[in-house]
């Protein structure tokens, strides 16, 4: 059922937010990264990065990040204003927009905010195919300047919220997250389309990678490739 009253939109979001925070408050969260200065919410982090994680994950970003220089780029279809409504009660800046809709006005405030702002895009929605990167986030990474960090979540003990194109991964009270971060992927400027296509197998490689790494910290199988990319 789609919500479409913006008063029930917003207690959606506060219903969303406060569950999210109680939540976790008793989740322990492990983060793996040989360059913590990638990390957003580390003093020492110098530069804005582009941060790139899988659809599915959304919720355990959200839930551990306590920043307030972090946007993230969310679908203009009606399932986006709650997710953007929630995003706000977390300080998260939502720039809506997609490639179907949206999308020229979307590319221009990301590439202004990427001066000021750490941005967060999950590079295989909103419809899917489900973990494949698009090329989206390659070009605003070629735009901008901005590095690309890949960023994999799992927990050990998670509901899963079956969707039509991927599903949403929720932890459990008390679980433990693991966060596994691979080091930045610089883009050249000015790219061409084989040059695009060239670094989207290699941030889709990194992922992977991740997804592995995650896997076996989690004890969760990995998923298939051919999963990866179904609709």
């Amino acid at each position: 059922m789609k919500i479409r009253n913006p008063y029930l939109m917003r207690f959606g979001a506060w219903v969303s937010a406060l569950i999210i925070k109680t939540l976790f408050r008793t989740v322990k969260v492990r983060c793996h990264n040989d360059l913590p200065e990638t990390d957003p919410r580390n003093p020492e982090c110098d530069r804005f990065y582009l941060h790139c994680l899988w659809h599915e994950s959304i919720v355990m970003p959200v839930g551990i990040c306590t920043i307030k220089n972090m946007a993230g780029l969310v679908s203009r279809h009606q399932d986006g204003g709650i997710l953007a409504l929630t995003m706000k009660r977390f300080h998260i800046r939502a720039i809506r927009g997609s490639s179907s809709k949206g999308g020229t006005r979307a590319l221009k405030e990301l590439l202004t905010a990427t001066e000021s702002w750490h941005i967060t895009i999950t590079p295989d929605g909103p419809r899917g195919p489900r973990r494949a990167v698009k090329e989206g986030i390659i070009y605003l990474a070629s735009q901008s300047g901005n590095p690309i960090v890949c960023w994999a979540f799992a927990s050990n003990n998670a509901w899963v919220v079956r969707g039509s194109w991927t599903d949403l991964v929720v932890p459990k009270p008390f679980s433990t997250v693991e966060a596994f971060v691979a080091p930045p992927v610089v883009v050249p400027p000015g790219l061409d389309r084989a040059g695009i296509e060239t670094y989207r197998q290699r941030v889709q490689q990194v992922m992977e990678q991740l997804d592995e790494k995650v896997a076996r910290a989690t004890n969760a199988a990995p998923v298939a490739p051919q999963l990866r990319r179904a609709a």
